[in-house]
């Protein structure tokens, strides 16, 4: 972090303890990795870091407190976890972003900020030299969720783009864990996954249910040739029920986009790649899970492929990942004719959790990502260290 950088971060800092302001997420980009792979969701190691993706190619390199760019000619993006903002106020927006070189006409920098899952452009430089951009304190509004969105592009070896910082701070007004805008102290019902069932006395929390059957056909990241490839696609969390994910693509030879078939909605992987050693991949990223009163924890994910895999360029494949308090695991791997699978997996996260789906359809191949779901038990008073509901004296059902 340069000088300008820590004198920005010290006044901050100072502003927000003036004002009562609460930090709900930082990335200063410390940790000395060197280049990132292509269409990856960070593993920040601990529970207490936060999660960011990157999409596009070639990936960005993450070294000496930033993440670096000199070569973007497919629109690359950086995409933060979701954050929750419900019993907050006073959102602000900082971020730190350096440019060294020549940015010519065909050069372009976008911050965008997703509140309630929709987009808003913060900050755009086309075809300018700005050498530093200070975002310092730029209100948000949302009552549900934000979500921060940087695509950067530069058309040959001649430019740097170095993000420094990323952080969101807000005032903390009263708890709301099923932001439903009520402070739980005093909700008569506290109900996370609002299906009209209060969580003390509902056997399984349903976290997401993403059947991908409330978009429209065609919602998804689009493909190479709209030199859009590496643009993240960003489906955030709203106050009418959005799930939140995010797509990182690059080369995909075809849109990875919603389809419906015989009234059966799912998310299409068709010709991301081409002829037989193609793998270019699509990740799909949840969004960041609070699993902080949530017990036994569980994800479900279903897929399947509709391809007669007999031609030697077809060919495809899903992986899952689990980030699980910071810490990565690969939990399922389907591929060729696996036809179709629906497994339910147990999470090891005690606080947070995201979900990563890693996927690829060579040129005659098709796979379907028919839904993605997280459930569990409900614990008002909070889970313990060994993952079991804190019964103060409550005699459990689910504590007090």
């Amino acid at each position: 972090m340069n000088a300008h950088n820590f004198l920005l971060v010290a006044f901050l800092t100072f502003t927000s303890a003036l004002l009562g302001q609460t930090t709900l997420y930082s990335e200063e980009f410390s940790d000395e990795i060197g280049v990132l792979d292509a269409q990856t969701v960070y593993v920040a190691g601990s529970a207490d870091r936060v999660s960011w993706g990157v999409s596009g190619n070639p990936a960005p390199n993450l070294s000496s407190g930033k993440l670096k760019w000199n070569y973007a000619p497919e629109a690359c993006s950086w995409v933060s976890e979701t954050v929750y903002v419900a019993g907050y106020s006073s959102l602000k927006l900082n971020v730190e972003i350096s440019e060294s070189g020549t940015f010519d006409s065909t050069d372009s920098l976008n911050v965008i900020i997703v509140e309630d899952g929709v987009e808003r452009l913060v900050s755009s430089q086309v075809a300018n030299d700005f050498a530093s951009l200070s975002i310092v304190n730029e209100p948000c509004t949302a009552s549900v969720s934000l979500q921060v969105l940087i695509h950067v592009h530069t058309s040959w070896f001649t430019d740097l783009i170095e993000i420094d910082e990323v952080s969101i701070t807000g005032t903390a007004d009263y708890t709301d864990i099923d932001m439903d805008g009520i402070n739980d102290a005093s909700d008569v019902c506290i109900d996370m996954d609002d299906d009209g069932t209060c969580d003390n006395v509902d056997s399984e929390i349903m976290l997401m249910d993403e059947d991908f059957s409330s978009y429209a056909v065609g919602t998804g990241t689009g493909k190479a040739a709209d030199d859009d490839a590496g643009i993240a696609f960003v489906q955030g969390v709203s106050a009418t029920g959005g799930n939140g994910w995010a797509l990182l693509g690059e080369e995909q030879k075809n849109a990875v986009s919603v389809r419906n078939s015989g009234g059966e909605a799912y998310l299409q992987y068709s010709q991301t790649g081409s002829g037989f050693t193609d793998t270019t991949t699509v990740t799909w990223m949840s969004r960041c899970f609070d699993l902080s009163h949530i017990t036994d924890p569980r994800v479900r994910v279903q897929a399947s492929e509709i391809t007669d895999f007999t031609e030697s360029n077809t060919d495809g494949k899903f992986r899952v990942k689990l980030i699980e308090d910071g810490v990565e695991r690969e939990v399922l791997s389907v591929s060729g004719e696996f036809t179709s699978v629906d497994s339910a997996i147990v999470c090891n996260a005690a606080s947070k959790l995201t979900i990563v789906i890693l996927g690829y359809a060579q040129e005659n191949a098709i796979l379907k990502l028919d839904g993605v779901s997280v459930y569990g038990g409900y614990c008002q008073t909070g889970k313990d260290l060994a993952g079991d509901c804190q019964d103060l004296g409550c005699t459990d059902p689910r504590a007090c």
